[in-house]
């Protein structure tokens, strides 16, 4: 059970500084969600909230231009929350299928902009 919990850790941290690493971009990333995961459930310990936290920050963080507080980011941001948290849990952190959730949480509040 300890080895399991250092083992987690370890990728966490190789994680975080992978994405401190590797930059910023433009787009969610799920290298700095894996890495914000990380970093937030060494200090804070609640899976739930670090997942939203940590995928509030990867969406409005990365870009100079992001809004958070556009109808279109809050539906993004919602959708995201909603939906795209529960992905990772205490074994699997899941960040790619994360990004692919968020991904289509953006298209989705796209249509939704659009069509009225």
């Amino acid at each position: 059970m300890e080895g399991g919990r250092v083992r987690a850790r370890t990728v966490l941290v190789v994680s975080l500084v992978m994405g401190l690493l590797l930059g910023q971009s433009d787009a969610f990333s799920p290298i700095c969600y894996a890495g914000c995961v990380g970093e937030c459930l060494m200090f804070h310990g609640s899976l739930m909230t670090c997942a939203i936290k940590c995928i509030w920050k990867c969406l409005f963080a990365l870009s100079a231009d992001s809004r958070p507080w556009k109808s279109h980011s809050l539906c993004q941001f919602n959708c995201a929350a909603r939906m795209c948290a529960n992905i990772t849990t205490a074994d699997n952190l899941g960040a790619e299928e994360v990004e692919g959730c968020v991904n289509s949480c953006g298209g989705n509040c796209t249509q939704n902009y659009l069509s009225t």
